[in-house]
């Protein structure tokens, strides 16, 4: 990552957004719809996207880094 810069979100597909401040998943079609994220819900997402496209990560890790954390 660049230094000063500031990850604010992800882009999931062409027209679907999750902004890591608000934790709400939006859709940017047509009427703008968001979802707001509970806590547990947004951890996993965050971790997942995070750290699932360099590997495979096991259930006992997401339990963990999740769950327990």
């Amino acid at each position: 990552m660049t230094t000063g810069y500031k990850l604010l979100g992800y882009k999931l597909a062409d027209n679907i957004f999750y902004r890591l401040h608000h934790r709400k998943l939006s859709r940017c079609e047509g009427t703008r719809t968001q979802v707001q994220l509970r806590s547990t819900m947004a951890c996993l997402l965050e971790y997942l996207l995070a750290h699932g496209r360099e590997r495979l990560v096991s259930d006992e890790e997401l339990m963990i880094n999740v769950w327990e954390k």
